[in-house]
């Protein structure tokens, strides 16, 4: 079975398998394999040109939580059979690089997503959620440059590619948030039996020329791009 989900602030295509047909105890137990097609900016330039808007600025702690997952018929809607967890951030604006926001914005990013639809062997619905390979935990006492866009469903701003953000410690140092390397996770039945689910598709190369710089060093490259 192939199966695709709309999902808002996801930065990548997702495409699920889950081996369907077996018989025998072992091979009942065949893993659900999870495919993601991120969709990447190749570097700093690509990242500043495709950005909507390049944001300055510091994360608040008081999320609130969304779902990610849309009505496939009309992505204003949040879905109302799937749930994935959406997480709206206050973020306030240091500076703006590219565009024009408010001082206090709302950044989505997706902390987790349930695929819906999806059978075992023996035609009983899998409970299967993964975690998001574009999230990372926001840190309130660093500074990060975002690179986002105007989010199409919900109030706010979210994430078209990846990578989206570098963090500045207190020193000013650069820290590029490169995507997710790997992830597990677990599906279970109606009857609560657990199987492994393989995630693939992570980028495990990405050319990170960022990390290390100052701040000044990076804000002058992105301005450099962006005349």
């Amino acid at each position: 079975m192939i199966k695709r989900i709309l999902i808002t602030a996801l930065a990548a295509s997702l495409i699920v398998g889950v081996l369907t047909g077996c018989t025998d105890k072992q091979e009942a137990a065949a893993p659900i394999h999870v495919s993601f097609e991120p969709n990447l900016a190749g570097d700093l330039k690509a990242m500043s040109e495709r950005a909507q808007i390049v944001v300055l600025g510091k994360f608040g702690t008081d999320y609130h939580v969304f779902n990610g997952s849309r009505n496939p018929q009309n992505p204003a809607e949040p879905s109302k059979s799937v749930f994935s967890e959406g997480r709206s951030y206050p973020f306030q604006v240091i500076q703006s690089i590219k565009g024009q926001t408010e001082t206090d914005i709302r950044v989505n990013l997706l902390y987790d997503q349930q695929i819906d639809g999806l059978l075992d062997e023996n035609g009983k619905p899998l409970d299967v959620r993964i975690p998001s390979p574009s999230f990372f935990e926001p840190d309130p006492s660093k500074t990060y440059l975002l690179f986002l866009e105007k989010d199409p469903h919900v109030e706010g701003y979210s994430i078209n590619f990846q990578p989206y953000a570098i963090a500045f410690d207190a020193s000013g140092k650069a820290e590029l948030i490169t995507p997710r390397k790997e992830a597990t996770a677990l599906a279970s039945n109606e009857a609560n039996m657990k199987r492994q689910v393989l995630v693939h598709g992570f980028v495990d190369d990405y050319p990170d020329t960022v990390s290390g710089k100052s701040i000044d060093e990076v804000l002058d490259e992105v301005n450099g791009y962006l005349k």
